[in-house]
């Protein structure tokens, strides 16, 4: 640990002097605390967010959420089913270890072995990972997947001597240097193969108190204020530094294996009782848009033909009472504590047609162990592409809890014909055809209703001036884009 200590300090010591005295230390916030910095086990923003700094994958994405090189520098196709991938040399981890084909098949096999990580099911049409040397890998798959790279874009390669999965021992530009419960400070990595980071210390802060990091942002203390949403935003009202890109589905989920919420006409009813108009507009205070489909608007697959009025009263006491539901009904809706106001909302809002809404607000950790274990009446949550495409929301949101590629299918959902076709859309390269069969598949899940769709949700983030940085529209905050002016 010594000897560490001693090369950090001289690392930061060579860092260029570029950077004025002002401009040497980074100061990031985020609204919450990562549930874990173990990479390749819980797919969520804040997560991928903070590691994506410390890790890198074989194929990345840029701003736009289009694939580039990053440790494999290229790739071919050779058949429908085969894969072969070209790695950097002159790669290092932090720990000094030399990056090689051998740390790719140790990831892959270790994610597909861990049954705990929700990444796993990204990789389940993987049949083998084969090393043709040091720098040449050859990964072969049981079907066609056209979609294999971006599954691949969404896994951190590990180092094989990796001991504390919690060490953020990656290839990543930022090496840490103090990881400590509500902080992580990193100084630039002087192997990075990569474009480096032009500053001496970059500080990661995990918000305890929404007031303090406010104080704290308007006191030069903070650059970036990440994830910055509509709780906090009326903080910033008269401030130009505020960005943000529409990213997020933010939707309610039912309990299908539960009683009344497995009824479809039930389900129904309570989406045409919710005024998302309305709730974008006291709620977001404007800063999200009705959803009325789970496309994003950014998304290939986006039916721009939908009707964006979907509140009806009138509907949703038609399908209750077509649903048998005797009322007074009372229900329960799971949800972070911060979004208290949300719930409060469905409950004013679904009131009118005599359903009263109890909240649940655990703690973060404890609101996905409550969700995945299935003890919920009905959730909320928000979803982000991990594919810039249509197919990938329906497969990961709503594939058949009895297959293993639903990996964010909570709700107990399954239909054979909706499956098969996902199959045929994820089996099958892009084309004018595809995007006829993406909404079919999406009127058949809406009319089923497992999920009501609410708002596009833009993730906000408060800029200081002494940085440029522009969102990106997988929500990640990436150290190295961000430019000192």
């Amino acid at each position: 640990m010594r000897k560490f200590n001693v090369f950090v300090f001289l690392l930061v010591m060579i860092v260029p002097l570029s950077c004025t005295k002002n401009s040497r230390n980074l100061v990031i916030e985020y609204m919450e605390k990562p549930v874990t910095l173990s990479p390749n086990v819980v797919n969520q923003v804040s997560v991928n967010s903070v590691l994506g700094n410390f890790y890198n994958s074989l194929i990345e994405y840029d701003p736009f959420m289009k694939i580039k090189p990053s440790l494999a520098y290229a790739w071919t196709n050779t058949d429908d089913t085969t894969w072969v991938f070209y790695l950097r040399k002159n790669v290092y981890f932090h720990d000094g270890a030399r990056f090689t084909a051998e740390d790719v098949r140790y990831t892959i096999r270790k994610v597909m072995n861990n049954p705990h990580s929700e990444f796993r099911k990204l990789l389940d049409n993987i049949n083998n990972v084969e090393i043709i040397n040091d720098y040449q890998l050859k990964i072969t798959t049981k079907i066609n997947d056209p979609y294999l790279l971006v599954r691949l874009a969404s896994i951190f390669i590990e180092s094989r001597s990796t001991i504390n999965d919690n060490s953020l021992n990656g290839t990543g530009p930022l090496l840490p240097e103090m990881i400590k419960p509500h902080e992580i400070v990193a100084v630039p990595f002087r192997k990075y193969f990569g474009k480096k980071i032009k500053c001496r210390e970059v500080y990661i802060k995990f918000c305890n108190d929404y007031k303090e990091l406010i104080e704290d942002y308007k006191n030069g203390k903070v650059d970036l204020i990440a994830e910055t949403n509509y709780f906090i935003i009326d903080s910033f009202k008269d401030d130009n530094r505020i960005n943000g890109v529409e990213s997020i589905l933010r939707y309610l989920a039912f309990n299908l294996r539960k009683y009344p919420f497995n009824n479809k006409n039930f389900r129904k009813a309570l989406s045409f009782a919710i005024d998302r108009n309305r709730m974008a507009r006291d709620i977001y205070k404007g800063l999200a848009t009705p959803a009325n489909q789970y496309a994003l608007p950014f998304l290939s697959g986006y039916d721009f033909r939908k009707s964006n009025n979907l509140y009806n009263l009138d509907s949703a006491r038609y399908y209750l009472k077509k649903a048998g539901i005797r009322t007074p009904y009372k229900l329960k809706i799971t949800a972070s504590s911060r979004r208290i106001d949300m719930i409060n909302f469905f409950a004013d809002q679904l009131s009118k047609i005599n359903i009263t809404v109890v909240p649940d607000t655990p703690r973060v950790a404890e609101l996905f162990n409550k969700i995945n274990k299935g003890d919920f009446d009905m959730f909320l949550l928000g979803s982000v592409p991990d594919i810039p495409d249509l197919s990938g929301v329906l497969t990961g949101l709503f594939y058949s809890h009895s297959v293993k590629k639903g990996k964010h299918n909570r709700t107990g959902y399954g239909n054979r014909e909706v499956d098969s076709l996902l199959d045929l859309l994820n089996s099958n390269s892009v084309t004018a055809k595809k995007k006829e069969i993406e909404w079919k598949v999406q009127e058949m899940i809406l009319d089923d209703m497992p999920i009501i769709p609410l708002v596009y949700e833009k993730n906000y983030y408060v800029v200081s001036d002494r940085i440029e940085y522009t969102p990106r529209s997988d929500n990640n905050v990436t150290v190295k884009e961000i430019k000192f002016k």
